[in-house]
């Protein structure tokens, strides 16, 4: 299907429309799901290159902060420790079913499972994004370009690759984006309204502000505040649920104040070097870089928080010169969106303003959370399309997609030689085994 995108005499871009004959739906769902099939193909390949000894206890938040050890326990044991449901509301009773579901059919261990289901997460971030970029008016192949910037960036790369909550939760905030497009599009249900809500308040509690979000700016502020309400009714019913399926689940809404002490924690530089690990870091990988843990017997954790954009390779640099330019082309594509998109506009800055507030002030590795901002990041740049740059636009995105690829790749490569150096430091793994069964783990607490 190729959308035709007219332009009002003010010179806004209007409301995209299919071609007659066109068959949009069947041509869609075929090309989104086969950039599913080959996201998840690539994400299992990134998962196979991962060296399994992630997920020993002395290799704790090696991966960037991530707590792959807590993680995968939660996804493939009903006796670990579910705690950090509080912060994750129901991710234990929406990936524990799933991992023992893949097992069940492919044969393969618990542990295979869950990887091959973050695959499958990966791949269905994916073909929602592109359901999203179609649903705006980007004509299929740029939509597909930008889906492969997406697929490309580092974000992807490096968190797509171990098992981890960041690419549902990038799942239920695309879910909000594309329900915004649909609704532009005068597809709005306020049934679905209250699904896409309590989806976004699923695996991390403050992605609930783009639910909450897309309420208020479609709805009058009654209305919006019953179905906000209902959504966290379905989300509470579940969380309880689950506690009596994991007793040793915590319960979001009874708070997490010892959640404090991660706000403006001193590891995380400066402001600007937030911004820079949020806006950039994302999409192309900088220099590497490594923390020691502080612990004895705990390796020494990769960290990209002081490091200055485009610096792992001349790929790198160029790469997030043109990131850049697409950006601010973003901005003025937005700008000229017609007046039927106000709501959708409204949707993706508020949350993109609300994740980066938040990442202003919370976390240690600011890189951690890059997943969390794909889905927002790449649908601002992708509006681009509606600038007076747009016949440069998909030449842009898919250099930027070709040279991140490449960057983020040997900086993928880098960070599992780390992992491999550091299980070749025999007198480490001697002290490790000297510890015994009864040793204590000392262990900061994981991050949302």
């Amino acid at each position: 299907m190729t959308s035709v995108v007219s332009t009002t005499p003010s010179g806004r871009t209007s409301a995209p429309r299919a071609e007659a004959g066109a068959s949009p739906v069947s041509l869609n769902l075929a090309i989104a799901l086969a950039l599913a099939i080959a996201a998840t193909v690539f994400s299992s390949y990134l998962c196979s290159k991962v060296d399994p000894e992630i997920f020993k206890p002395y290799a704790d938040n090696v991966w960037f902060h991530a707590d792959t050890k807590r993680v995968l326990e939660n996804m493939t044991d009903a006796q670990s420790s579910h705690l950090r449901n509080k912060v994750h509301p129901i991710a234990s009773l929406i990936t524990y079913p799933l991992v023992r579901t893949v097992a069940w059919l492919t044969g393969s261990s618990p542990s295979h499972a869950a990887l091959h289901v973050t695959a499958l997460s990966a791949g269905l971030f994916t073909a929602l994004l592109y359901g999203t970029l179609v649903a705006i008016g980007l004509p299929i192949r740029v939509a597909a370009a930008f889906v492969l910037l997406a697929g490309s960036s580092a974000a992807s790369i490096m968190f797509s690759s171990i098992p981890e909550l960041y690419p549902l939760g990038a799942v239920s905030m695309t879910l909000v984006l594309l329900a915004a497009a649909r609704a532009a599009q005068g597809r709005f249900s306020e049934t679905s309204l209250v699904l896409v809500s309590a989806a976004s308040l699923s695996m991390t509690v403050t992605n609930w502000m783009a639910g909450v979000l897309y309420a208020f700016t479609h709805l009058p502020w009654q209305q919006a505040l019953k179905r906000t309400a209902q959504a966290l009714a379905i989300v509470v019913v579940l969380a309880l649920l689950q506690k009596a399926l994991f007793p040793t689940s915590g319960l979001f809404f009874l708070g997490a104040p010892e959640e404090s002490r991660f706000i403006a924690h001193r590891e995380s530089g400066s402001l600007a070097d937030r911004l820079v690990a949020m806006f950039m870091h994302g999409i192309v990988l900088p220099e590497l870089r490594t923390v020691s843990a502080g612990e004895p017997f705990i390796w020494d954790r990769l960290s990209v928080q002081s490091s200055v954009p485009g610096s792992h390779s001349i790929a790198g640099a160029l790469a997030s010169v043109v990131w850049l330019v697409l950006l601010v082309a973003g901005g003025i594509g937005a700008a000229r969106m017609a007046p039927q998109w106000k709501r959708f506009r409204l949707v993706l800055f508020g949350a993109l303003a609300g994740q980066v507030l938040l990442h202003s002030i919370y976390g240690e590795e600011t890189f951690l959370y890059s997943l969390h901002l794909l889905p927002f990041l790449v649908t601002f740049a992708a509006l681009s399309w509606f600038s007076p740059m747009r016949r440069f636009v998909l030449p842009l995105v898919l250099m930027t997609s070709v040279l991140a690829l490449s960057n983020n790749l040997s900086g993928f490569s880098t960070a599992s030689r780390h992992l491999a150096q550091s299980v070749g430091e025999r007198e480490r793994m001697e002290r490790v085994a000297a510890l015994g069964p009864g040793g204590v783990w000392p262990r900061p607490p994981g991050e949302v």
